[in-house]
């Protein structure tokens, strides 16, 4: 029997160019070819282990759209047994979300949520939970400050950007220089955005749109 495999993560759909040798700063090449693959550190992991003759099983999200499927299709070519997640997808900048939510869940009310905006749009969040509802908060990347008032609401707020509150003292300090010591030795390799200096507002509209992957980080 085939060991079994389950991983849960990430999944992206990744464009790769290849090109005829390494490339010397700001030079400009043609591409021999282009290729559209799935990728994401989940979903290579399970590529992987179906390779080697495992049994992979990904857990991760896709959503609605055609390029969703476009990833889907080659997990499953790749022997990938893919579980969506976000089966149904909505997006939150449009008007009346909140209300395609409840419809597709038939009644049902979120007892999670997790949210990174803040604002207003954390409030409509925390209105979709059921009484008895947790809601994730790491961050505020639109600068609103965060108007939820979870007593009003029977839920429980939790920042997801601190130790937890049984968690011995250093324990979140130790991690921290953990993960520092490997990216100094190249073992983790930090996921970064860059954008020009002179385009600080095409990066501070990115962020508010939810439209960057890891830091964002401004160069001269």
């Amino acid at each position: 029997m085939a060991p079994a495999g389950l991983f849960v993560g990430l999944t992206t759909l990744d464009v790769v160019h290849t090109v005829g040798t390494a490339l010397a700063p700001n030079e400009k090449a043609t591409t021999l070819r282009q290729e559209i693959s799935a990728g994401g550190p989940a979903a290579n992991a399970a590529v992987t282990f179906a390779a080697l003759g495992g049994a992979a099983t990904l857990i991760t999200a896709l959503g609605t759209h055609a390029l969703a499927r476009v990833a889907a299709d080659e997990l499953a070519e790749c022997g990938v047994t893919v579980v969506d997640a976000t089966p149904m997808a909505v997006d939150y900048l449009q008007p009346g979300w909140p209300d395609r939510v409840r419809e597709a869940l038939q009644g049902r009310l979120p007892t999670v949520a997790l949210d990174g905006v803040g604002g207003a749009l954390r409030q409509a969040v925390a209105d979709l939970l059921a009484a008895g509802g947790r809601l994730v908060q790491f961050g505020s990347s639109s600068g609103e400050p965060a108007q939820v008032d979870p007593a009003s609401r029977g839920i429980t707020v939790v920042n997801g950007l601190r130790a937890s509150p049984g968690e011995r003292p250093g324990a979140l300090r130790e991690r921290e220089a953990a993960a520092l010591a490997n990216a100094a030795k190249g073992v983790w390799t930090p996921l970064v955005q860059r954008f020009q200096l002179a385009r600080a507002d095409a990066a501070h509209t990115a962020i508010e749109t939810r439209a960057t992957v890891g830091k964002v980080v401004l160069v001269p």
